[in-house]
């Protein structure tokens, strides 16, 4: 049978089945540019906001199969080096850390310690072998807090709003990549 690639991903004629473990089926990704200032004062303190852009959806073409969730977030904060705390959620549900006492499960965390917080930017970056065992349609998500939560901070740019070659302006992104049981 011969194969067709179709523009939005699918392939005719062509079946995962015949793929051999560890092999990717498919892989989704998007790329937030979009900049700014942070304020969390207008959700409850404590509380994780959706990342503005870095949500996607996927439908796995097995139910065994696992899902690779690759993600990186640049940041800079006012004046603390308190850092900011991500999760990545599939649904509702937190991939990464658990809950023992009172702590706050999340996926990954940055900060930039150290003098002249509002001029530096930082990245940080998650990597996660997820088994959904589903292969209903999945939203994956990156939701961000200041851990100095309500202080705001920046999102892809250094928060100092000089528009000067010093300060950082980047991008921040989420893969996810299926993977053949």
């Amino acid at each position: 049978m011969p194969m067709t690639f179709h523009a939005n991903g699918v392939i005719e004629g062509f079946s995962s089945t015949s793929m051999p473990s560890g092999s990717i089926v498919q892989v989704k990704h998007v790329k937030d540019t979009t900049s700014g200032i942070w304020s969390q004062s207008g959700v409850n303190i404590g509380s994780f906001a959706d990342v503005p852009g870095l949500t996607l959806n996927i439908t796995l073409t097995d139910s065994s199969n696992s899902v690779l969730v690759l993600a990186h977030c640049m940041f800079s904060e006012n004046s603390t080096d308190y850092g900011i705390l991500y999760r990545v959620l599939r649904d509702s549900t937190v991939l990464g850390g658990v809950t023992t006492n009172n702590r706050t499960p999340i996926s990954f965390a940055g900060t930039a310690p150290g003098s002249y917080m509002d001029d530096k930017s930082g990245s940080c970056g998650f990597s996660y072998v997820d088994t959904p065992n589903t292969s209903s349609q999945m939203t994956y998500k990156v939701t961000a807090l200041n851990r100095h939560s309500p202080d705001n901070w920046a999102y892809n740019r250094a928060y100092d709003s000089n528009n000067d070659a010093g300060k950082g302006q980047g991008v921040s992104t989420l893969t996810l990549l299926e993977i053949k049981e």
